[in-house]
C-alpha cells in the first residue's frame, strides 16, 4: 500500500530590494548551498522536534533527543554567522548568559540532566565532552 504524502508549496514574489526579496535572491544564487535544502534544513533546525512531540510520532525520549540536534543544528548555525560576520564571541556569551542557556567564565554551570540523558548515557556524555570543549580557559 502506497503512503500518503504531504504537499507543501511555498510561492513568494518578493521585491528584490525588500528584505524578502534579499533574502530569497541570495539563497537562490548561493554559490554552494541549494535553496531547497538550506530552507528545508532551517524548518528542520526550528520546527523538526516539536512536529514530533505534537504528532506523537516519537517516544519522549526520541523527541528530546530530536530537540538536542534541533538546538545543535541552530547553534552550528550561529557559529557560521559569528566567523562569517565576524561577531565578538563575547557578546554572544552575555546574549546566552541573559537567556539562562550558559553561564558566567569561571563558574560551574547549573545544568541538571534530564531523565532522557540518563537513559542514553552515551548521548550524555558526548553532550558533556563538547560543552566542555566550548568552555573558556579560566585565567588562575
Amino acid at each position: 500500500m502506497a503512503k500518503e504524502r504531504v504537499t507543501y508549496y511555498l510561492r513568494c514574489q518578493p521585491y528584490i530590494d525588500s528584505p524578502e526579496g534579499i533574502l530569497v535572491n541570495y539563497l537562490l544564487h548561493h554559490p554552494v548551498y541549494d535553496s531547497k535544502r538550506v530552507a528545508f534544513e532551517a524548518f528542520e533546525a526550528f520546527w523538526k522536534a516539536l512536529a514530533y512531540q505534537a504528532q506523537g510520532a516519537a517516544s519522549e525520549q526520541e523527541v528530546r533527543i530530536l530537540g538536542w540536534d534541533c538546538i545543535n543544528s541552530l547553534l552550528n548555525q550561529v557559529d557560521y554567522i559569528r566567523a562569517r560576520l565576524e561577531l565578538d564571541g563575547s557578546q554572544l556569551g552575555a546574549l546566552l548568559v541573559s537567556r539562562g542557556c550558559a553561564h558566567l567564565p569561571g563558574y560551574l554551570p547549573s545544568f541538571v540532566p534530564s531523565a532522557g540523558f540518563r537513559e542514553h548515557p552515551d548521548f550524555a556524555k558526548r553532550l558533556a565532552a563538547d560543552t566542555i570543549k566550548r568552555l573558556p580557559k579560566v585565567k588562575k
